[in-house]
């Protein structure tokens, strides 16, 4: 990783089904964000230090889509300028279909 790093995760939602999406790291203030796709409808969700962790810098997003879509993982350093390793957890809630 480099300064101003950016990751970009695909992953397929269903709608009504609860995604948690956790980024936690002791070496970069993490910054995570849930973009749909224009199919999706668009949602995004955003989210820098409510996660906690050790230094109060994990990033957790707890989001319900309404479609089924294709949807964006965005994870980053807060500022920009940290370099370090991250863990990405994603829970979903059991598919009710």
């Amino acid at each position: 990783d480099y300064p101003g790093d950016i990751d970009v995760f695909e992953i397929d939602l269903r709608g009504g089904q609860t995604v948690t999406l956790t980024m936690t790291s002791t070496l970069v203030d993490a910054y995570l964000r849930l973009d749909g796709t224009p199919l999706s409808g668009n949602v995004t969700a955003r989210d820098d230090d409510s996660g906690g962790g050790p230094f109060g810098t994990d990033a957790v997003i707890v989001h319900t889509p309404r479609r089924d879509g294709t949807y964006l993982i965005i994870a980053e350093d807060s500022v920009g300028i940290d370099v370090g390793g991250y863990l990405l957890t994603i829970e979903r809630e059991p598919d009710e279909r």
